[in-house]
Parts: C-alpha cells; structure tokens; sequence
C-alpha cells in the first residue's frame, strides 16, 4: 500500500499579497523605492487590524493571513 504524499494547502491570502506586489512592482515609479517584506507568523509589528504597517527602516509588515484582493495589497 503506498502512502500519497499530502497535498500543499493552497494559501489564497498569499498569492493575493504576491500579485499585489508584482501589480506594485509593475508601476515605473513604485518599482524605484526599496523596501523589504515582512509576512511572518511571529511578527510583532504586523497589524492585528489592517493590512499592513511600514516601519522607519523601510519594511512593510503584512498581516500573514489576512485576505484582500490584489489591488488593495498594491
């Protein structure tokens, strides 16, 4: 009997957040100001409400599970 290997578990807040940031990336003038990403389980700075927080250094805290479509990520 073979064992089936599970299935990754589709993360739709995730690729939401990743088309954000290629649709922000994809704007000339957006895509010329660095700043890191931040979308970890055990961060503090992510925002309990909201989407996300930039912090003085230039990182963006996203909240890790939170579900919105592209454009408002971007």
């Amino acid at each position: 009997m073979s064992r089936r290997r599970p299935k990754e578990k589709r993360d739709p807040a995730g690729e939401a957040f990743a088309e954000g940031l290629r649709l922000l990336r994809a704007n000339p003038a957006l895509a010329a100001v660095e700043f890191d990403v931040c979308r970890t389980e055990d961060c503090v700075l992510a925002p309990r409400e909201g989407l996300l927080v930039t912090d003085s250094d230039g990182t963006v805290h996203a909240h890790p599970h939170r579900f919105a479509e592209p454009a408002a990520w971007a």
